[in-house]
């Protein structure tokens, strides 16, 4: 699970058009731990320290997971590293382009959410948007349409207010999608919707 969560960011952070697309072919994706501060130290000094050594989490606390995308060329420097440091380790992934493909692929075709938004798939924004503008269409007396803001490209930041009462009641508020490689949790905010518009719910 957390290398489909790792891979599905990768993409959500480097991907750009497919012609522009950085490849990572035979790239090795491994997950090591430091297990006291002197072990966090070394994976610190390795973070940032080479274009050729990608991070996928941060290096923050003993006893934490963290998983790096190694360029072909950096992997004896970097195996040499964790070694001396006796850093334990584990390769998850022997050609990360090909790990990446396999992802990809459980990503929706741009454009369907309007015709077959599901929870079998990862969506774009876009799409995510459009089922929840398609939302408001189709339940006009339940469902309404706020806009939270912009973002700091302009782009508005969208999200729906669920309400069958017309009184006052308290509310519950629920955010996702901050952290583009956090695409779970997107999913889940778009299930938990569906279902208080689907299910037998007798008051919202």
């Amino acid at each position: 699970k957390s290398l489909l969560l790792a891979l599905l960011g990768l993409l959500a952070t480097f991907g750009l058009s497919q012609a522009e697309r950085v490849r990572y072919d035979n790239y090795r994706m491994y997950k090591a731990n430091a297990e006291n501060v002197d072990q966090l130290a070394v994976l610190k000094d390795l973070e940032g320290s080479s274009d050729s050594i990608i991070f996928l989490d941060g290096v923050h606390i003993v006893g934490a997971d963290v998983q790096m995308v190694v360029a072909p060329h950096k992997v004896p420097d970097l195996l040499a590293v964790l070694g001396r440091a006796e850093i334990k380790y584990e390769l998850k992934s022997k050609d990360f382009q090909k790990s990446m493909d396999e992802v990809e692929e459980k990503v929706a075709i741009k454009g369907r959410a309007a015709e077959d938004y599901n929870w079998a798939q990862y969506y774009e924004l876009d799409d995510t948007y459009t089922w929840m503008r398609n939302l408001a269409t189709k339940y006009p007396h339940v469902v309404t349409l706020v806009e939270g803001g912009k973002t700091y490209q302009g782009r508005s930041i969208l999200g729906v207010k669920i309400s069958k009462s017309q009184s006052e009641k308290p509310g519950i508020f629920l955010e996702a999608g901050i952290h583009a490689r956090e695409w779970i949790s997107s999913a889940a905010a778009t299930y938990i919707i569906n279902q208080l518009l689907t299910s037998n719910v007798d008051s919202i």
